[in-house]
């Protein structure tokens, strides 16, 4: 209030094009503030405001009192009044001149990030972790490690720009990275290799000799697992090092690792781009791929209960044993009767929506009036001229659990089994 009370008063000696301000209206400015601030050694807030606005009607309750205000009197009384620049008007230099007011622009480089400017610097060499302090882990295994690895000219070129990752990828992007560094832990820089599925074995973890954190004391951590890890991403195969010193990095096994691992990627690449089904994870995985719950479209979540495809396939596996499931497709499984090149059934697994089942049959044996009362919401497509198809929607597990649909199920495979 008194900062506002401050304002009013140097706007009272302001001239009316607020571009200069003379001796004279500075010294009434200040004159009109000061007899303000003395009020507000027994005015409440509002009273105050009252007086700066000249609106009596603002004080409607009984004065309170203001701690604030009895705390600020002695520094207003003490300090210097300087009337407020107005940031509006044009600013005048030393002879007179007027120029626009322009705010200092940055350099470009100033204005990035460390890691950004110079990336390899900063992961190099700077090398701060995560919790501010400077990373222990020697930097030339990583700038060796990069090194050996751009000069296979197999790779894009390495991405420094991150601030606790370095990344490369294949020359086609597409094809995914081979290799990651972690860089924001203090003690452990983490290597990761990407190669083809059961490209090494487990005796990788002999090989490399790198020992647990127990039996390494010059790191201040503890664990007992090993330092170089295993494990399988789809049809890819992970290896992670843990390393710490330039010494145990430095060894002619690290090294044919590290050259194996490039090979590895390489000829997954080859093959990838000669085939690129064979590496899909629907061509890998099978039915593993489309009972697992992931693999929806990005941004879509699976909004059914994924507990009703694991029970539709096996009602229809009890009714139709020796039916030939074909697991290979990315979104749709197709059921077919004995080797006809027809499927009888389809099942719609990725759809976020819904699970769809699709019933494929003789034209005109079902006609709507037969489904009306089935669950699953089915809709008949009688288009086609040689056959029609039947749709049902699930969501939940309780529509597969009502007998009216089990029995229509039967009803329909015998019919298609008439057929032959």
């Amino acid at each position: 209030v008194a900062r506002r009370a401050a304002k009013q008063g140097v706007k009272k000696g302001t001239k009316a094009d607020r571009t200069t301000c003379s001796k004279t209206s500075e010294q009434e400015a200040s004159q009109e503030a000061k007899v303000v601030f003395s009020v507000a050694r027994s005015a409440a807030p509002t009273t105050l405001l009252a007086v700066v606005t000249g609106d009596a009607s603002i004080v409607s309750e009984p004065p309170k009192r203001s701690y604030t205000g009895e705390a600020l009197i002695p520094v207003f009384e003490e300090g210097v009044f300087i009337a407020p620049t107005d940031y509006e008007t044009e600013v005048l230099d030393e002879d007179g001149s007027s120029e626009p007011f322009m705010l200092e622009v940055l350099p470009a480089d100033l204005s990035m990030m460390p890691w950004e400017r110079d990336g390899r610097t900063w992961h190099t060499q700077t090398r701060i972790s995560r919790n501010g302090l400077p990373c222990q882990w020697d930097g030339r295994i990583l700038a060796e490690v990069v090194d050996r690895i751009e000069a296979t000219d197999f790779f894009s070129p390495t991405d420094w720009n991150q601030k606790t990752t370095v990344e490369i990828r294949s020359e086609k992007k597409s094809e995914g990275w081979f290799f990651h560094a972690i860089t924001g832990e203090e003690w452990l820089l983490k290597l990761k290799f990407r190669v083809a599925k059961n490209f090494f074995s487990k005796d990788l973890v002999t090989e490399l000799g790198l020992s647990s954190l127990n039996d390494t004391p010059e790191i201040p951590l503890y664990g007992n697992e090993p330092r170089t890890r295993i494990q399988t991403a789809g049809v890819w195969q992970e290896i992670e090092l843990r390393l710490c010193s330039y010494g145990e990095f430095n060894r002619p096994e690290i090294w044919s690792f590290l050259d194996r691992a490039i090979e590895g990627f390489r000829k997954m690449c080859e093959r990838q781009r000669k085939n690129p089904d064979d590496l899909s994870p629907w061509k890998q995985l099978g039915e593993k791929w489309h009972r697992n719950p992931r693999g929806f479209p990005i941004g879509h979540k699976c909004v059914w209960d994924h507990e009703t495809l694991d029970r539709l396939i096996g009602l229809i596996q009890s009714l139709c044993p020796e039916g030939r499931w074909v697991w290979t497709n990315k979104v749709t499984v197709p059921i077919y009767l004995g080797e006809r090149e027809e499927p009888w059934a389809y099942i719609h697994t990725k759809r976020p929506e819904a699970l769809y089942l699709v019933l494929v049959g003789s034209k005109g044996v079902f006609p709507r009036g037969r489904l009306a009362t089935l669950p699953g919401i089915p809709e008949l497509d009688d288009t086609k001229p040689n056959f029609d198809r039947i749709r049902f929607t699930f969501m939940e597990t309780s529509d597969l659990n009502k007998r009216e649909f089990r029995l229509f199920l039967e009803e329909h495979l015998a019919e298609a089994l008439r057929n032959k």
